[in-house]
């Protein structure tokens, strides 16, 4: 009976490694997934970062180039075109957005896309941050996982020791 005790722990043991081993791997992959975004995090705020600091070069040297020619900033066509009435054309949609700086020229429009990546860094950046609770959220609750049955593979181990233990005492009685 002792024996098959002996095997039935080892079996047991046995499992509990293999377990281990594979929360072990899941926690290793987890880690690296979230290494690698974060990576990609920081390169795509830097790429975003560098663009805003051109795109505000680029209106600063535009700026300077229609001051010192006197070329005025908006767009040649300020008011709008008008067209004859076509029995083909859809009807008129009236937007919510604020379409004045469309006609402001190049710089206004270097200022919205400036302003739009400016927006999208704010996004990216609390995109991270709801991305490492996450990560760290799911790593805890491996971690517990882990730490459950590391305990159970001592308990386990430390029964078949007393096992063996008896074995041994009941071989030299």
């Amino acid at each position: 009976r002792m024996q098959d005790k002996e095997t039935e722990l080892k079996a047991t043991i046995a499992s509990l490694e293999g377990e281990l081993d594979t929360t072990k791997a899941d926690m290793e992959e987890l880690l690296s997934l979230r290494n690698d975004e974060v990576a990609a995090f920081k390169q795509a705020l830097k790429d975003d970062a560098d663009a805003v600091q051109v795109i505000s070069q680029a209106i600063v040297v535009m700026s300077k180039f229609y001051k010192e020619n006197k070329i005025p900033l908006q767009l040649v066509q300020v008011k709008e075109p008008e067209y004859s009435v076509d029995p083909d054309k859809a009807p008129e949609t009236k937007w919510n957005a604020d379409r004045s700086r469309e006609s402001g020229g190049i710089i206004s429009i270097l200022e919205a896309v400036k302003e739009d990546t400016e927006r999208e860094m704010k996004e990216s950046i609390a995109d991270d941050k709801a991305n490492q609770a996450e990560y760290e959220k799911n790593n805890g609750a491996l971690q517990e996982t882990f730490d459950a049955q590391t305990a159970s593979k001592i308990e386990t181990e430390k029964e078949l020791a007393d096992l063996e233990q008896k074995m041994q005492d009941t071989q030299e009685a």
